[in-house]
C-alpha cells in the first residue's frame, strides 16, 4: 500500500544542505525496518557529509540536490559552510547521527576515517551508504560486516585517469606533469597511475607530479613543475581545482600554446576552457554516482534492501566517467551543468516505491554500460532529450 513519504536530504560538505521533498512510499517488503520514523509517521532525513566549499563536487552535490527537487518543487534549502578536514567529516556525522537523521550517505575521501563513521552508524543502529570517492578495497570487509551498511556506489578512478593519458598520447604529448591531491590516498593514487600508465606506454614520460591539498595550493605547485620542467607540453589534474591552478599558471608564465591540460571532474568552471580550447579534455558526469548511492540507501529505508548475488550490500566502483571534449561539451553542458542529467522518471526508476522490480541487477546494469553514447540512449528510453 502506498503511504506518503517526506525526504529530507541534509548536506554537510563544505555545504550542508537541507532539502525537504514530497515522495511516494511502499510499504514493508520484509527488509529492515527504517531506523527512524515508521514509513508515513513523519521525514527520512539523510546526513550526507562531502567536503567543499572549493571542491568540484560541491557543484554536483548542488546539481544532484537540483534533479531531486525537480520533482519535488517544495524542497526548502539551508546553507553552511565547512573545509578539507577528516574532523570536520566526522564531527558532521556525529552531529546528523545525534540529531535523530534516518541515514547517513558520505564520500569516503578519508582512508581511516571509513570504519570509524561505519562503527559510529553501527552503534547507533543508521544505515549508512556511500558513493563517488572508494574506499580502499581493504575496507570493504569492514564495510560488508556491518549490520547498517546501504551499498556504496562509485567510478574506476584508475580509469579516469588512464582515459585521459590516452587521449593525451594521441593529441601528440611527449612530457607531463601532474596536478593531484593530498599524497597517498587511493583516489589520487588511482587516478596518477592511471594517468602515468597510459602516458607512459604511448611513448610519453611523466617528469613530475605535486600534491596541492586545497585550492590555495594548486596555483604554486603547477607553476613549480612548469618551471623546473620548460620541455612539459602536457599538464593533468586531479580534480577542478587543480585545473584551475594550472590554467592560471600556464597563463602566467604564457605557455598556453605549448602545454595542453586535461582534467578529471569537469563542472561548471571547465566548460568554457574546453570550448575554448584551454582545456583539451576532461572527464565528467560522476553525480550519478550520487544519486545512485542515494537511490540504495532510500530502497533500504523503504524496507527493500538491494543486495548482490552473494547476499551483501552492492559495492560497485566500476563506473568509467565520460569523456569531454570539445567536440561534445555543449552536450554535456545542457545535460550535466544547465539541467537536471537525471530526469524524475529515469530516479523512479531505481527507487523501490515506483519500481517494485528495482534489484541489484538494475544497478548494474547501468553501472556496467555507463559512457557517453550509452547514457544519451538511456535518457531517451525515459522521454528525456
Amino acid at each position: 500500500m502506498l503511504k506518503k513519504k517526506t525526504l529530507s536530504i541534509l548536506l554537510a560538505i563544505a555545504i550542508c544542505v537541507a532539502m525537504t521533498a514530497s515522495l511516494a512510499a511502499c510499504g514493508d517488503s520484509g527488509g529492515p525496518a527504517p531506523s527512524g520514523d515508521a514509513p508515513g509517521d513523519g521525514a527520512y532525513r539523510i546526513g550526507h557529509s562531502m567536503l567543499g566549499p572549493d571542491w568540484i563536487m560541491a557543484e554536483y552535490t548542488r546539481l544532484m540536490i537540483e534533479t531531486m527537487k525537480a520533482h519535488h518543487p517544495d524542497g526548502v534549502f539551508d546553507y553552511s559552510l565547512a573545509d578539507f578536514q577528516s574532523d570536520n567529516m566526522r564531527n558532521a556525522i556525529q552531529s546528523f547521527i545525534g540529531s535523530g537523521v534516518d541515514a547517513i550517505n558520505w564520500y569516503p575521501i578519508f582512508a581511516s576515517l571509513t570504519p570509524v563513521i561505519v562503527d559510529m552508524c553501527e552503534a547507533a543502529g543508521v544505515p549508512v551508504g556511500a558513493g563517488h570517492i572508494p574506499p580502499p578495497p581493504e575496507q570493504y570487509p569492514h564495510l560488508l560486516a556491518s549490520s547498517v551498511f546501504t551499498g556504496y556506489v562509485g567510478g574506476d578512478l584508475y580509469w579516469a585517469g588512464y582515459q585521459l593519458g590516452e587521449q593525451a598520447i594521441r593529441d601528440g604529448g611527449t612530457v607531463a606533469i601532474i596536478n593531484i591531491g593530498v599524497p597517498g590516498t587511493f583516489d589520487m593514487e588511482s587516478k596518477r597511475q592511471g594517468f602515468t600508465d597510459a602516458f607512459e606506454a604511448g611513448g610519453g614520460r611523466v617528469a613530475a607530479y605535486a600534491s596541492a591539498n586545497t585550492p590555495a595550493d594548486a596555483l604554486p605547485k603547477a607553476l613549480d613543475m612548469l618551471n623546473a620542467h620548460p620541455d612539459a607540453d602536457t599538464a593533468y589534474a586531479g580534480t577542478g581545482f587543480h585545473c584551475v591552478g594550472l590554467m592560471q599558471a600556464v597563463r602566467n608564465l604564457n605557455r598556453h600554446d605549448s602545454v595542453r591540460i586535461y582534467t578529471s571532474d569537469v563542472d561548471l568552471d571547465l566548460i568554457q576552457p574546453i570550448r575554448d580550447g584551454l582545456v583539451a579534455a576532461g572527464d565528467g558526469g560522476s553525480q550519478v554516482e550520487m544519486i545512485l548511492a542515494l537511490a540504495l540507501t532510500l530502497n533500504w529505508l523503504d524496507g527493500h534492501r538491494i543486495l548482490d548475488s552473494n547476499g551483501n550490500p552492492p559495492i560497485i566502483d566500476n563506473m568509467r566517467n565520460i569523456l569531454v571534449t570539445i567536440d561534445n561539451v555543449d552536450e554535456f553542458d545542457r545535460i550535466f551543468v544547465q539541467n537536471d542529467c537525471f530526469t524524475p522518471e529515469m530516479m523512479q526508476h531505481f527507487l523501490y516505491r515506483h519500481n517494485p522490480n528495482v534489484s541489484y541487477q538494475t544497478f548494474r546494469n547501468f553501472t556496467d554500460n555507463y559512457d557517453w553514447e550509452w547514457f544519451l540512449e538511456f535518457r531517451k528510453s525515459f522521454g528525456a532529450d
